[in-house]
This record gives C-alpha cells, structure tokens and sequence, in this order.
C-alpha cells in the first residue's frame, strides 16, 4: 500500500497512520497492533524459572537490567524492591563466575499465571521514536474514538 512504511519507526510514521486510518485509506487494526509493538518494546521478556512460597519472589536467568525501584509490566504498580544476582545454583556468589541467574523480589504477589517477567528495557521505543507516552495516549484515544 502507498504511504504505509515497511516499518513504524518514527513519531511521524504512527502520525501518518493516524492520517490514513481517519481518511479511512488504512486499516485501524493494523494501527493497533503496530502501535502494540512498540509497547511491547519498553519491557524485556525474561522467563520465569521459579517463584517463591510467598510469591513475590521470583527467580529469572541473569538479568543485569533488572533494578530496585522499577515497576514491571506484568501487573498494576508491582515494583522491584531488591534484586539479588546468584552465580550458582546453592545461592552463593562467587567473583570469578558470571551470576547464573537473578533473584528479583517483588513489592506484591506476582501473577501465578505469567510464565515471563517484563523489565522494563533499557532504551525506551517511544523516545526513540520521538514520541512521548502523553502523545500515544493520545493517539490511541484518537483510535478509539473511530
């Protein structure tokens, strides 16, 4: 289709497709999961490979972006309140190996039904692109509204 980048990469892109959507040129599925996408950018998918008891701790393959303080994608407002980075299976630390594995306490119970852990990534898609989150909000509510 003419006007349709191969890839949204840019603020600009996603304006265009608002254009062409709302001149009804473009379909507005495709606006959504192209804007999905993006959303699903911001945060880096870890496996799961235990949880705690109590459920709020959860134990990932080495994850050197996850950092107390962050809230994770996975549920309303659950925020990291420590993160512990485990070199062997026993627990214990060593400074000669790579840790193993990552050991990420949780503000709440984490979802029993989440196979995966979304940490937020390093680089955020939106500022990448140029756009804020207040725009795409926007955008989105544009959408909705058709």
């Amino acid at each position: 289709m003419q006007g349709f980048p191969r890839a949204v990469q840019t603020a600009q892109d996603i304006e265009n497709l608002l254009a062409l959507v709302q001149a009804g040129q473009f379909p507005k599925d495709q606006l959504i999961e192209a804007i999905a996408g993006i959303e699903q950018r911001a945060y880096l998918r870890c496996p799961v490979q235990g949880v705690s008891t109590d459920k709020k701790t959860v134990t990932v393959c080495y994850c050197a972006e996850a950092a107390a303080g962050q809230v994770i994608g996975n549920g309303s407002a659950i925020k990291i309140t420590a993160v512990k980075h485990v070199a062997d299976s026993d627990g214990g630390e060593s400074e000669d190996e790579m840790p193993a594995q990552t050991s990420i306490t949780l503000s709440k119970v984490f979802p029993t039904s989440d196979r995966v852990i979304l940490i937020a990534a390093p680089n955020d898609p939106l500022e990448a692109m140029g756009l804020t989150a207040k725009r795409l909000d926007e955008i989105k509510g544009a959408i909705d509204r058709l």
